[in-house]
């Protein structure tokens, strides 16, 4: 009897423990403010600044396409009880959410307010032309400083330490492209505008701009000239079963020319707005050394050599990644 007596308050003491460590978990999430982001791309920029020290959530995580996302009510109830709501401010699933009852939103009015450079409305701008993602992360550091003062130095270093990353990957870019030139490009969809103006590279034509509609006989007429003097077409990897995918695959048939399928979102939720950028630069790079007749390159010493093959390497390390991980997910 006296045994069962002990390990009844044994188990009390045990359950008491337990639960005091489950109520001060609670409290110390509840103590962090709760951010909520709308599309991965964000998340990422987001996340170099805030860190530990906020509970961050996405709505439309990597791999998934923000433009087939649907906010369920499990969101509603997140972006309504939020510190801080950052979205672009063109996404298509706004309307079905709510505004936060008391946290601060980060907008498009937000970015554009804070000097970022958008041509032609593109909201892809935002994040997929690296130099407004430092832009990006001074002001969400502002808004985290706001609701967090005693952390406003930590958010404005790691806004600062992310900057100096982005003029490392400029550096960087300089070194990979170096042999490619300002080659005409013939984008199915107008995404990659961005990447593409900040690679240096020419569009020579985009045969689905915005949300004009489905381009008529002509359009891809138009299309199929300007190919037959570009080196590339590029194409959202995450549409390549959609329009802009079956439209590319015709042009290319048509020019002779090929398509490369590059990703305007992260594959993972472990990767870096830097590993982001660097994915799809070497598959457009490695792209166009390859379809570049050779005499046209200059390999004049063993580091360029050496950049070259470190480029196709890793293109193709990429390529077998997005493989295994679409396998994986079936």
């Amino acid at each position: 009897m006296r045994r069962i007596i002990a390990y009844a308050l044994l188990a009390v003491v045990l359950s008491s423990f337990v639960l005091v460590s489950l109520v001060q978990a609670d409290v110390k999430d509840e103590d962090k403010p709760l951010v909520v982001v709308t599309i991965s791309p964000l998340y990422l920029i987001a996340k170099e600044v805030i860190g530990p020290h906020a509970e961050i959530h996405v709505l439309a995580p990597a791999g998934v396409d923000p433009h087939s996302y649907s906010p369920t009510p499990e969101d509603v109830m997140m972006v309504s009880s939020c510190d801080l709501f950052i979205c672009i401010g063109r996404e298509e699933f706004l309307g079905q959410l709510p505004k936060p009852e008391h946290g601060l939103i980060l907008s498009w009015n937000s970015w554009i307010n804070g000097g970022v450079y958008v041509k032609d409305d593109n909201p892809h701008y935002l994040w997929l032309y690296p130099p407004n993602a430092k832009t990006l992360a001074t002001i969400i550091a502002e808004a985290m400083s706001s609701l967090d003062p005693d952390s406003s130095n930590y958010y404005t270093a790691r806004a600062d330490a992310f900057a100096h990353k982005i003029n490392d990957l400029e550096t960087w870019l300089k070194a990979v492209i170096k042999d490619v030139g300002n080659a005409n490009i013939v984008l199915a969809g107008d995404h990659f505008e961005p990447l593409v103006e900040w690679m240096g590279l020419n569009v020579s034509y985009i045969i689905i701009k915005g949300h004009g509609g489905l381009p008529g006989p002509q359009r891809i007429k138009d299309a199929i000239i300007a190919a037959k003097t570009s080196k590339l077409i590029i194409a959202s990897a995450t549409q390549s079963e959609g329009y802009e995918g079956l439209y590319a695959q015709q042009v290319s048939a048509e020019s002779g020319v090929p398509v490369a399928y590059i990703y305007g979102i992260p594959i993972s939720m472990s990767d870096s707005y830097i590993e982001l950028i660097k994915y799809d630069v070497m598959i457009i790079a490695s792209h166009l050394r390859h379809n570049s007749p050779i005499n046209s390159l200059t390999f004049t010493t063993s580091e360029d050599i050496y950049m070259a093959l470190t480029i196709l390497f890793a293109s193709i390390a990429v390529f077998e990644g997005i493989i295994i991980s679409r396998l994986r997910s079936k």
